[in-house]
């Protein structure tokens, strides 16, 4: 290492919160916003947007791509809000990579994210993909008429804006976009209208009191989770029998486009465990449903419910307590290796807690029941890891193969080695035990501030962020380093046609 390198690392050196040694950055800016991304909700746009400009400015094809997982739904974090005020900053600072791109926003996000680039340079191209998707549509929605039930019609009218609206700032957007599209304001309703009726939402179905007419395996995932009380409500025993064949596997019910938190939070209330919701047998099935699997590796997560994790600034976002316990269960649940159903809880003394309950009501029950303690006590986790082995001569194979966090990443100074980072000290011991140091994957929740527990080359470690199940489906080993880890994800065939 140069002389120059070694200012570097030295001037990389910061603090967390809580006092622990670790990282400014990656050292790759692409990387630090991978890192940090999914868990900046919280955070103000000038910072959001400063970290994505530095990754534009590093490497700009990385960067769209990194901008287009973020948002993806599907295979990605899901970020809707973040996107959107990224992509209207690209359409603004590079207009072009937001022109090439315009055609790709509805596959990884919602046709609505399409109208954040009105009246931005990009807003020509926008116009276009309507213009394009609206007379598809129109055909589509002729040969339905003509008796060609199969004909398909996108979700493009569902999304676009009424110019009936309440909202003020909806009826601005319609009548901006009817002017763009060279259409009046009855023509666009009339379309509009028309082609909503033969989408079949179900919020149309609702609204007129005909629950009957609701085909329930074609509801989309949020649709279900908002409305499953009603359901119940208004078309009790269609519902019921339709529920009862999720269960023998006779019909499908969507969950692909969910979060584990979204599930979770109609069983809390003000962070705390409440009474059983309604629909709790539907929240069942979408729990089980949930897209993803973590493999059967033995893997262990690291669940943080500290003081910081309970901090919210929005009162529409989740509490990060609440994902951290989310990822935490779904990854316990779906980890089929032995430490199956086991998760590991931050404390200053951590706890290897076993997850009981027959349903997931009661194991939200079991949990809540449990000492979550407020420390972020990293080093106490390792110890635990470590010391059990060393005290009974476990072998290699069964320790854990990987670690997940789900954190903030503000973790307690270190008791012994507080020169090194939390993740640094822990290494050296475990070789000098003897061991291989189990793959640790940081995953961030909750982003208070930039910094990162490791560098783009260390290895044995991966970064990732969000509330999404997709961001932890990946094989982890000792050989993966986070830069190796961020490549493979925006490398793969979904991203290939996102360039600047």
């Amino acid at each position: 290492m140069s002389y120059l390198d070694k200012i570097k690392t030295e001037a990389n050196h910061t603090r967390t919160l809580n006092g622990a040694k670790t990282h400014g950055s990656t050292g790759k800016a692409c990387l630090d916003f991978f890192a940090v991304a999914g868990g900046m909700r919280y955070r103000s746009s000038s910072d959001q947007i400063n970290l994505f400009e530095r990754a534009y400015i590093e490497t700009p094809d990385l960067a769209m791509k990194l901008l287009f997982h973020l948002r993806d739904i599907r295979g990605g974090m899901g970020e809707r809000k973040l996107f959107r005020t990224l992509l209207r900053h690209v359409a603004f600072t590079w207009p072009e990579s937001a022109r090439i791109n315009v055609v790709h926003i509805a596959e990884f996000g919602r046709w609505d994210d399409l109208l954040c680039l009105l009246r931005t340079p990009a807003e020509r191209e926008v116009v276009k993909v309507i213009q394009d998707q609206l007379a598809k549509d129109r055909e589509a929605l002729a040969r339905r008429e003509a008796g060609e039930a199969d004909a398909h019609i996108s979700l493009l009218a569902k999304w676009l804006p009424s110019d009936n609206a309440s909202s003020r700032r909806t009826r601005r957007t319609a009548a901006h976009l009817i002017k763009m599209l060279g259409m009046n304001q009855r023509e666009y309703r009339r379309l509009v209208t028309a082609l909503r009726a033969r989408i079949g939402l179900v919020e149309r179905s609702m609204t007129a009191g005909h629950p009957e007419k609701i085909n329930y395996e074609a509801v989309p995932a949020q649709a279900m989770l908002k409305y499953r009380s009603a359901f119940q409500r208004t078309d009790s025993d269609r519902f019921t029998e339709y529920l009862l064949g999720v269960d023998s596997g006779e019909k499908q019910m969507h969950a692909k486009t969910l979060f584990p938190y979204e599930v979770l939070r109609p069983f809390f209330k003000n962070s705390l465990f409440r009474a059983l919701p309604e629909g709790t047998d539907v929240l069942e099935q979408l729990w089980q449903r949930l897209p993803g699997s973590v493999g059967d590796m033995n893997a262990i997560s690291v669940v943080d419910t500290s003081g910081s994790m309970y901090s919210r600034w929005n009162t529409d976002g989740p509490v990060p307590a609440l994902i951290s316990q989310a990822m935490g269960l779904y990854c316990a649940e779906r980890c089929k290796g032995i430490f199956h159903n086991h998760l590991i809880t931050f404390e200053s003394r951590p706890h290897l807690v076993e997850i009981h309950g027959a349903c997931l009501g009661d194991k939200l029950r079991y949990l809540s029941t449990l000492p979550w303690g407020g420390s972020t006590n990293l080093e106490a986790v390792f110890d635990l890891i470590l010391e059990t082995a060393v005290k009974y001569d476990v072998p290699q194979e069964e320790l854990p193969r990987v670690i997940y966090i789900f954190s903030d990443m503000e973790f307690n100074w270190c008791m012994r080695g507080a020169d090194k980072t939390v993740y640094e000290n822990a290494r050296e011991l475990f070789e000098a035990c003897g061991y291989q140091m189990p793959a640790v994957v940081f995953h961030n929740v909750n982003s208070w501030q930039m910094q990162t527990p490791v560098t783009a080359h260390t290895r044995g470690t991966a970064l990732s962020s969000g509330a999404s199940t997709h961001t932890v489906g990946y094989e982890f080993d000792g050989n993966i380093t986070p830069m190796e880890h961020m490549l493979r994800v925006l490398g793969s065939a979904r991203y290939t046609m996102i360039r600047a």
